[in-house]
């Protein structure tokens, strides 16, 4: 409704707070996700080897922790559905990460398991000793 006394205002929406708070989120996201690091499962403590070469990242990683808990990629598995859950996928290179404090049969244990599987490929997974 109009009344014949007022003024005539030009409204118009002024989007540019809008525009900085976006900004301003897109920003707090690409730095938050700048600082996030790929786990692999468990934290491990890792053996250190001075003779360790880098590798590309494998196609499963296998993890002991000090505890004795296994995961396969991340997911919470037993020695006995092990060789199934590896047999099932079409990837064959595996990685071992085992904590240092994990006994050396539970460890021979898990490879003899994955040696199981036809045409696996293993490797140790340690911490590279870094020369001052």
């Amino acid at each position: 409704m109009r009344l014949p006394d007022d003024d005539e205002q030009n409204l118009r929406i002024d989007i540019l707070p809008a525009i900085d708070v976006i900004f301003a989120i897109l920003a707090l996201t690409i730095v938050a996700s700048a600082t996030l690091s790929r786990t692999e499962g468990l934290p491990v403590a890792l053996p250190r080897a001075s003779s360790a070469d880098p590798q590309t990242l494998p196609d499963m990683t296998v993890t002991i922790a000090a505890t004795g808990e296994l995961q396969l990629d991340g997911v919470a598995i037993d020695l006995d559905g092990l060789v199934a859950a590896v047999a099932q996928r079409d990837r064959r290179r595996v990685i071992l990460r085992a904590d240092e404090r994990v006994p050396h049969g539970q460890v021979v244990a898990v490879l003899d398991r994955l040696r199981q599987v036809e045409g696996v490929e293993l490797a140790i997974g340690v911490e590279p000793v870094r020369e001052p």
